[in-house]
């Protein structure tokens, strides 16, 4: 199967191959090119954008033809006020998608993140269990983050700002000043919770330092693979391998402790992260860079 996968995409694509599509809850059409899936558009009610993805290689598909079935669907069995107007996912099939859609409701569309993303293989990744030698130096550890331990507390502290600030750099938007009051922390532990309840936080920790150099969070967590959503260094610890080092740890992890088939990583494009992600083998192999981006239909004055 095609590997620009999220999580939704693998129940998706799963609930078709093996059972009665009723039993998804949300969107969920697919076309079929004889006994076999096209393209798949789902839905999942508690993720508002509309993922689109292909089970076959796109290069193979008519992909104008098969949107156009699936938004013809949707039309007749839903109506026009229940079809989506916020989209993420593959370029390619995205914003054909969207396109359509935006035509039936006389809609713009918006660009709110233009992202890069990239698929990683055991075959591909440089580095393998036998040959695995993330050295570090005395007194550095990579751990996945214990959050009821003795330094559970501040660490989801730490990891409640960490999301903040990566999305203020991410879009180039001011880094919020830290919460300093009960009422402040609240929307942020919340948030963290939320992330830690759906992943795993991995911690680049130094010895005598009160807070981690490097952290790392994997969500997205299918039978089959899992996506890196967020790596940030700590401003006093960066240009010193640490995220490189943290990410291939993850990575090792998920393929030869977890046994998963593939790791999916996202990050914004011109950045020097994407040549890190590129050392541990991201998007070198069998599965190329893509762009991912998050579309939403607003007013044409809005637009």
């Amino acid at each position: 199967m095609w590997r620009e996968i999220a999580a939704q995409e693998d129940q998706a694509v799963s609930t078709l191959q093996t059972s009665d599509a009723s039993a998804f809850e949300g969107i969920l059409r697919a076309t079929w090119i004889g006994d076999k899936l096209g393209l798949v558009a789902a839905k999942i009610p508690d993720q508002p954008p509309l993922g689109v993805y292909s089970a076959a290689d796109p290069s193979t598909l008519d992909i104008a033809s098969h949107i156009s079935h699936i938004v013809s669907d949707l039309i007749h069995t839903s109506g026009l006020d229940r079809l989506p107007r916020s989209f993420n996912g593959n370029r390619a099939l995205l914003y054909p998608m969207a396109e359509a859609v935006s035509r039936h409701l006389h809609l713009s569309i918006k660009i709110q993140n233009d992202l890069r993303a990239a698929v990683l293989t055991p075959a591909t990744f440089i580095g393998s269990a036998e040959a695995h030698a993330n050295i570090l130096p005395l007194g550095h550890r990579i751990t996945p983050v214990d959050f009821t331990g003795k330094d559970g507390a501040a660490l989801l502290d730490q990891f409640a700002i960490t999301i903040d600030l990566v999305y203020a750099e991410a879009t180039g938007r001011a880094i919020p000043p830290p919460p300093s009051t009960p009422a402040q922390w609240a929307p942020y532990r919340a948030k963290a919770q939320n992330r830690i309840s759906n992943g795993i936080v991995w911690a680049y920790l130094i010895d005598g330092e009160a807070t981690p150099a490097a952290l790392g969070y994997i969500g997205r967590r299918t039978r089959r693979g899992v996506s890196i959503r967020i790596v940030y260094t700590d401003k006093a610890h960066r240009r010193r391998g640490y995220a490189e080092k943290l990410v291939r740890e993850m990575v090792w992890h998920a393929f030869f402790q977890e046994k998963r088939e593939y790791v999916t990583i996202h990050y914004v494009a011109g950045r020097s992260a994407g040549d890190l992600y590129r050392r541990v083998g991201f998007g070198t192999g069998e599965f190329a860079e893509y762009e991912q981006l998050d579309l939403v239909l607003v007013s044409p004055e809005d637009a």
